[in-house]
């Protein structure tokens, strides 16, 4: 609901959804189908992994999910990383790279 206004391609979003939240009975379309409205039915543990420089898909988006899920007491951890961006996995800090390959294993064999 929230990504066409946080993102750096906008009028992409806009074009995606087929018109913009203003747009009549947008927000209820778009409400549909946010994950944020899904929180109260998950299950499964979350990690949540996000850069601080993502401009692309911004880290709002992360925070929505993970106080959503933390207020349905769901099972959820969520990594920031400082100064990256979208690329995190390909062009991320080194140490960024090696940590986030590091925890998504380790959450793997706990869970």
């Amino acid at each position: 609901l929230t990504f066409g206004m946080v993102t750096d391609i906008p009028v992409w979003t806009f074009h995606a959804w087929e018109g913009s939240i203003w747009d009549e009975g947008q927000l209820e379309k778009l409400w549909k189908h946010s994950p944020v409205a899904r929180a109260p039915l998950v299950n499964t543990p979350v990690l949540i992994i996000h850069s601080e420089n993502d401009f692309r898909v911004g880290i709002s988006q992360a925070e929505e999910m993970f106080s959503a899920l933390k207020f349905h007491n769901k099972d959820v951890v969520f990594v920031r990383y400082p100064r990256d961006g979208h690329d995190l996995s390909r062009e991320g800090e080194p140490l960024h790279i090696i940590d986030r390959l590091e925890r998504m294993l380790q959450w793997f064999d706990d869970h």
